[in-house]
């Protein structure tokens, strides 16, 4: 048997083997190092023409609809969640930087330099 028909008998068995999913992912992967942004824009645009030309703006009013109702009820638990949690961690959430760091020690330290903190052109 030569080497290429070898090969090729390897290939076929993790075809064989290979699960639908891990087609798709290796796809995926060669599509992804075959092509460049452009391609992914162009396919994405053309497939969102597509969808606007099937389905139309009864459509779009319908799942914009959908989304809004589905915000809405996001807000309303994260509005819930915020009325049932101790009002002193949001005091200490707010009183501290990106980094975690307390802003006031911060700000009581420019203080003590005689600094006032940043100022806007209006001050």
């Amino acid at each position: 048997m030569t080497k290429r028909n070898e090969r090729n008998d390897n290939r076929r068995r993790d075809e064989e083997t290979m699960s639908v999913e891990e087609a798709g992912r290796r796809g995926g992967e060669v599509t992804s190092d075959t092509h460049d942004r452009e391609f992914y824009e162009d396919i994405g645009r053309r497939g969102g023409e597509t969808t606007s030309d099937r389905h139309g703006r009864e459509f779009y009013e319908d799942i914009g609809e959908q989304g809004g109702r589905a915000r809405a009820e996001q807000r309303d638990r994260d509005s819930n969640d915020r009325d049932e949690r101790d009002p002193s961690d949001d005091d200490d959430r707010r009183n501290r930087d990106v980094d975690g760091r307390d802003r006031r020690a911060s700000r009581e330290g420019d203080n003590r330099n005689g600094n006032q903190g940043r100022r806007t052109k209006n001050d």
